[in-house]
């Protein structure tokens, strides 16, 4: 199934036929040469093209009519004269390469079409090697592309962090330079996107079923913007033996023009913002907006002009454009207006079923597919309930340079764990069907959205883990439990496993508290004593093999319960009086008045033990792990 659904030789071959008969036309080749002669440099040329098609790009002039209030101000005017190419100090040009990669040869006129194309859309220029000097190639910086495949012909990335070929752009220096230049470009999760959508409902006194979504894309992306014509030299690349291609727009594959770019979609959004009566969050180039149906036709068409007037007048893509639905797609995501639900759209589950299947962690990985992992990981687990747990481990490996390094137990341990979510995505595309408010904190009373949460108490001492929950209103225990645990009393090690499991004691609690309740909040405050626990599992660490258990057991049972624990608290010790004495078995006088809950039963006593790192029995691997926590949790 996996081979049918994506296979790369079959992309590349595919490739390779279809642009079998390509080539070279004179006017991609001969008309270049000819405006460099007469500009008299690249430099000059560069400003020729921006003076050409000023009037019809993003400019100074659209900045000052439309942003001129805009806390960007000054950074937008600079990115409307061209995106800076920092470099790093003691900087040294990349010089043209000899040889090429193998699959660059294997797709050489597949390169070639691909880089006409992006002349012909005035991106860049390309000029015969023939015709150019030694003096004027020296003063190029050449960095490596690479071909991706994509639905239509694949798509060329530049790449500029191999070093092989000279200095390097991409270096965390460099990187310093843009924040500082541009600011950082912070992106919306979907739970940023969600939360943004009930608060306008709470606003305006409606419900996410009275309302519609929206979208539009910003055609192309990065290379709306231009390049400043000082650093045009340092966008080289080699197409073939006889071409270079030099960019003259923003491209992927260079670490500071996501910044800039970011910079001014952020400024367009807050200018939408500020014209309509809903609401809009920008992800890089994709405006996602949302607005009650007797105003969300009047919201696009206003959304639309101002991301027109703000950056060019052609500058949307209309074939990717959302028109006002119920139903639709949004970064990935599945979204149902009318039942108020989402889930991972089928592209995003085949995604996540691919990349994770096609990883062989028998071997050692590279840097960059580590970082494949923890950005599909990232992107997915937030929305995703409590799947958290199985990102953090991928991030550890981001900074390895370029060097490979062998999957620890942990990335072993979360790859198994993305497959198997990837697979019950495939067989049952509505496993992780879930409200939106389920992410938020909300739930539905009386007609309107409400935020609401359980606040979760947990203490665990060397043999028992103590919970109860609190009215967050009045500070009042409503009720409380315990479960011994199966470590050993005069061990002291494994501190953060007894809290986890504290943890889960207080959801089990709390799923037997809410059982008969009409209104349900999934939303959970937990609060404990422990710093190094709380610290823990805010950033959900779980790396021991016996933690790995308690991770599973975690997650699923949020998974089924829908719980989300979104907030995690510590409180001092001395403060848990109570929770302390259920946790050491010492009387309080709390007890004689707030209702105990038994939890334990044979499942949660067998749930326990496979937490207990001092159990003899034989190791299982992560998937036989997975079906044992699974086979009890449905059964609790």
């Amino acid at each position: 199934m996996l081979a049918k659904s994506f296979n790369r030789k079959t992309a590349i071959d595919s490739a390779v036929y279809k642009n079998r008969n390509f080539h070279w036309a004179s006017q991609d080749t001969d008309v270049d040469i000819v405006e460099l002669i007469e500009a008299g440099s690249i430099k000059e040329l560069a400003i020729n093209r921006i003076k050409n098609k000023s009037s019809m790009s993003f400019n100074r002039e659209r900045v000052i009519q439309y942003l001129s209030n805009d806390v960007d101000y000054d950074r937008l005017l600079s990115i409307a004269d061209g995106v800076r190419i920092d470099k790093p100090d003691n900087f040294i040009n990349g010089k043209m390469p000899e040889k090429f990669r193998a699959l660059q040869t294997i797709l050489k006129n597949t390169y070639s079409f691909l880089y006409t194309r992006l002349r012909r859309k005035n991106k860049g220029i390309i000029l015969p090697i023939n015709k150019l000097t030694e003096e004027f190639l020296n003063n190029l910086h050449f960095k490596d592309s690479h071909w991706t495949p994509k639905e239509i012909d694949g798509r060329i990335l530049v790449d500029d962090t191999n070093g092989i070929l000279g200095s390097i752009l991409n270096t965390q220096e460099v990187k310093l330079k843009g924040i500082d230049r541009y600011g950082k470009c912070n992106l919306p999760q979907m739970n940023d996107i969600f939360n943004q959508w009930v608060e306008y409902c709470i606003s305006n006194n409606t419900r996410l079923s009275e309302c519609s979504l929206w979208k539009e894309d910003i055609d192309g992306g990065f290379p709306q913007l231009f390049i400043d014509p000082e650093d045009v030299n340092l966008m080289a690349t080699k197409i073939d033996e006889d071409y270079i291609f030099v960019y003259l727009h923003c491209s992927m594959g260079y670490t500071n023009i996501p910044m800039a770019f970011c910079c001014l979609s952020n400024a367009v959004n807050r200018a939408v913002l500020n014209s309509i009566k809903g609401v809009c969050k920008v992800y890089v180039d994709d405006f996602i907006g949302l607005a009650k149906d007797d105003v969300v036709i009047e919201d696009h068409n206003m959304a639309k002009t101002v991301i027109r007037n703000c950056i060019n007048d052609h500058c949307l893509n209309e074939t990717k454009r959302v028109d006002p639905v119920k139903v639709g797609e949004v970064l990935g995501w599945s979204i149902n207006l009318i039942e108020e639900t989402f889930c991972p759209s089928e592209k995003s589950r085949n995604k996540l079923l691919i990349s994770f299947f096609f990883v062989d962690y028998n071997k050692s990985l590279s840097c960059k597919v580590y970082q494949l992992l923890a950005s599909l990981a990232e992107r997915y687990s937030s929305g995703l309930i409590a799947l958290s747990c199985f990102v953090h481990p991928f991030h550890t490996m981001t900074s390895i340079g370029k060097h490979k390094r062998k999957p620890s137990a942990s990335i072993i341990f979360c790859i198994d764990m993305w497959r198997i979510i990837g697979i019950i995505l495939y067989a049952d595309s509505s496993f992780f069907n879930k409200k939106i408010i389920s992410i938020t904190g909300h739930c539905y009373l009386n007609g309107i959205y409400i935020y609401d949460s359980i606040m979760v108490i947990t203490d665990a001492s060397p043999w028992k883990v103590g919970a109860a929950i609190m009215c967050r209103l009045t500070s009042r225990f409503i009720c409380y439990t315990s479960m011994e645990l199966p470590f050993k009393d005069d061990i002291k090690d494994y501190q953060n496993i007894r809290e986890y499991l504290g943890k889960f004691t207080g959801l089990i609690l709390t799923s037997i508290f809410q059982k008969n309740k009409v209104i349900k909040t999934t939303n959970i405050e937990w609060v404990n004593d422990n710093t190094a626990a709380v610290k823990w599992a805010e950033k959900d660490k779980c790396c021991s093999s016996y933690g790995h258990f308690a991770n599973i057991i975690m997650s699923w049972f949020q998974i089924y319960s829908s719980y989300n624990v979104t907030q995690v608290q510590r409180i001092p010790g001395k403060d848990m009086g109570f929770i302390d004495d259920i946790s050491r078995d010492v009387y309080h006088p709390l007890m004689d008045t707030v209702p105990y809950i038994n939890i334990k039963t044979d499942i949660t006593v067998q749930l326990f033990e496979l937490c207990n790192p001092f159990n003899k029995r034989v190791k299982k691997n992560n998937m036989d792990a997975f079906f044992e926590v699974h086979s009890l949790l449905s059964k609790l």
